[in-house]
C-alpha cells in the first residue's frame, strides 16, 4: 500500500469512530454508515498520485519542521508537571522513585525523537523515503503519549476527585496542542491523542461513579471532535500546499517558457542573419553571373554581342520563326579596306572605327527582337525577327549611309576619302528542312557580292 493510501486509512478510522459514536453498533445500518465513510474518504482524493506524494513530502516536512519545538516544549511540560505533582499531589506514604523513572524515561525518548528529527533535517530526504520517517516521527510520539497516558492512568488510580479533574484538564491541554502540532499527519495525532487520553478514558467509563463515568463519555465526545477539527485543518492545509504546488509548478513553467522563448528568439535572429547573409551571397553569385554572362555574350572591345550570343541568339529566333512561319532577315556587314585602315593610321585608330561602326549598328538594331553583333574582325551581323526583304534592305542601306556620314577619315580607301562598309542582306521563312546556316551562307555571299561590284553598297539575296 503506497503512504497516501495509508493517510487515507487515517482518515477513514476517524470517520468510522465518528460513525460509531453517532450511531451505536446496535443500531441497524451501522455497518452499511461505515462502509460509506470508508468510500467517501477514498473517492475524495482529486489529487493525482504524484501531486499527492509531493503534498505528502510538504507535510512530513513541516511535521519536523517544528519537531524540536513540541518535543522541546512536552519535556518542559513533564518537567513542570512532575515537579507540581510532587509538592502539590504526592502523598507522602509513596516513594518518589516512580516519578523519577517516568521523567528518565522521558527524558531518554525525547532525546531519542529529537536525534531523529536532527537526522531528518541533516539529510536530503526523497519522496518515496517520506513514509518512513513518518513512522519513525509517530512511533515517537506514540511512545511519549503512552508514557503521559500511563503517568495520567497512574495517578487518576490514588489522588483525589479534585485533582483528577486538574489531571483531566491537563490531558485535554496536551491533547489539544497535539491536534495544532500534528494537524499534518492524522495518523500522527490519531495515536497521540488515543495513546494519552485512551487509557483514562477506559477507566473513566468503567468507573462505577455516575460523574465520572459521564466524564469518560464526554472525553470521547471531545476525542471526536478534536479528531474533526484536526482533519478539517488537514484539508485546509493540503488545499494550501496543493495551491502552493500549482503555483511554484506555474512559475516553473513560466520561466521554462520564458527560456524557450528566448530560445527561440535567439534562433529566430540567427536564422535572420543566417538568411540575410544567403540574401547577400545570393546577390553576389548573382552579380557574379551577370558578369559572367555578359563576359560571355559581349564584345570584350566593342561593347556589343559577340559571336557566342549571336549563334545562340539566331539559333533559338530560327526555331520561333519556324513555329510561328514569319520571315527572318540576317544584315551582314564588313568595312571596307580595313587592313589599309589599320596600316595606315594604326591599330588605336583601327579599334576606334570598330567603335564607331558598332555604335551606329546598335542604334538601328533598336527593335526590342532585334540583336547586333561583332561576327569577327571587322564583321558586323544584324538578325530582324519578323522583318521583310525590302525592310531589310531599308535598314541596311541607312547603317551604309550613317557610317558614310561619320566622315572618318581613310586615305588608303579605293572607294571613299571616308570610312564605308559594305552589306548583304538575306530573308528566309525557316523551316525544318533548312538550318540557321543557310541564312548566313545567304547573307554572306549577298555581302561578297557586295564587295565585288565596288564595296560601299548594300545587296540583297538573289536580286
Amino acid at each position: 500500500m503506497h503512504f497516501v493510501n495509508r493517510l487515507a486509512l487515517s482518515d477513514a478510522i476517524c470517520m468510522i469512530l465518528i460513525t460509531i459514536i453517532k450511531y451505536p453498533p446496535h443500531l441497524p445500518g451501522t455497518g452499511m454508515a461505515i462502509a460509506v465513510c470508508l468510500l467517501r474518504t477514498n473517492g475524495n482524493k482529486l489529487m493525482t498520485y504524484s501531486l499527492e506524494k509531493v503534498i505528502s513530502g510538504k507535510k512530513i516536512e513541516i511535521l519536523y519542521r517544528h519537531g524540536n519545538t513540541s518535543v522541546i516544549g512536552t519535556l518542559f511540560i513533564s518537567i513542570v508537571a512532575v515537579t507540581v505533582v510532587y509538592y502539590f499531589i504526592w502523598p507522602a506514604d509513596k516513594p518518589v522513585d516512580i516519578l523519577l523513572v517516568w521523567l528518565v524515561m522521558f527524558l531518554l525518548v525525547s532525546t531519542l525523537r529529537l536525534y531523529g528529527i536532527t537526522l531528518y533535517k541533516s539529510n536530503k530526504v526523497g519522496i518515496e523515503q517520506t513514509r518512513y520517517w513518518l513512522y519513525a516521527f509517530t512511533s515517537g510520539a506514540a511512545i511519549s503519549a503512552c508514557l503521559w497516558g500511563l503517568f495520567f492512568l497512574y495517578l487518576v488510580g490514588f489522588i483525589d476527585r479534585e485533582y483528577r479533574y486538574f489531571i483531566l484538564f491537563f490531558m485535554v491541554g496536551l491533547i489539544s496542542a497535539a491536534a495544532i502540532t500534528y494537524a499534518t499527519s492524522l495518523l500522527a495525532f490519531f495515536i497521540t491523542a488515543l495513546c494519552i487520553i485512551g487509557p483514562v478514558i477506559i477507566y473513566f467509563i468503567m468507573h462505577s461513579d455516575p460523574i465520572t463515568n459521564y466524564t469518560g463519555h464526554l472525553l470521547i465526545a471531545y476525542f471526536m471532535y478534536l479528531l474533526i477539527i484536526t482533519r478539517q485543518l488537514n484539508k485546509t492545509l493540503e488545499e494550501f500546499l496543493t495551491h502552493e504546488f500549482n503555483i511554484s509548478r506555474l512559475e516553473r513553467d513560466k520561466k521554462y517558457a520564458a527560456m524557450l522563448n528566448r530560445e527561440l528568439e535567439e534562433e529566430i535572429l540567427k536564422r535572420i542573419a543566417t538568411e540575410a547573409k544567403l540574401k547577400d551571397e545570393v546577390g553576389k553569385a548573382e552579380a557574379l553571373a551577370d558578369k559572367l554572362v555578359t563576359i560571355t555574350s559581349k564584345d570584350g572591345l566593342t561593347g556589343i554581342n559577340n559571336r557566342r550570343r549571336f549563334d545562340e541568339y539566331l539559333e533559338n529566333e530560327w526555331n520561333r520563326s519556324a513555329r510561328t512561319k514569319t520571315p527572318l532577315s540576317l544584315i551582314m556587314c564588313d568595312i571596307d579596306f580595313y587592313k589599309a585602315y589599320n596600316d595606315t593610321y594604326g591599330h588605336l585608330a583601327g579599334d576606334d572605327s570598330l567603335k564607331k561602326v558598332a555604335r551606329v549598328l546598335e542604334h538601328y538594331a533598336r527593335r526590342a527582337g532585334d540583336l547586333a553583333a561583332r561576327y569577327g574582325g571587322e564583321e558586323f551581323v544584324i538578325i530582324l525577327p519578323d522583318t521583310e526583304s525590302d525592310k531589310a534592305a531599308h535598314i541596311a542601306e541607312q547603317i551604309r549611309t550613317a557610317v558614310e556620314d561619320l566622315r572618318v577619315q581613310h586615305k588608303s580607301s579605293q572607294t571613299s576619302d571616308y570610312l564605308t562598309i559594305s552589306l548583304g542582306v538575306a530573308t528566309i521563312i525557316p523551316s525544318r528542312d533548312l538550318t540557321s546556316g543557310t541564312l548566313i551562307n545567304f547573307a554572306d555571299e549577298a555581302l561578297y557580292k557586295a564587295k565585288k561590284t565596288g564595296r560601299n553598297r548594300s545587296v540583297v539575296h538573289g536580286q
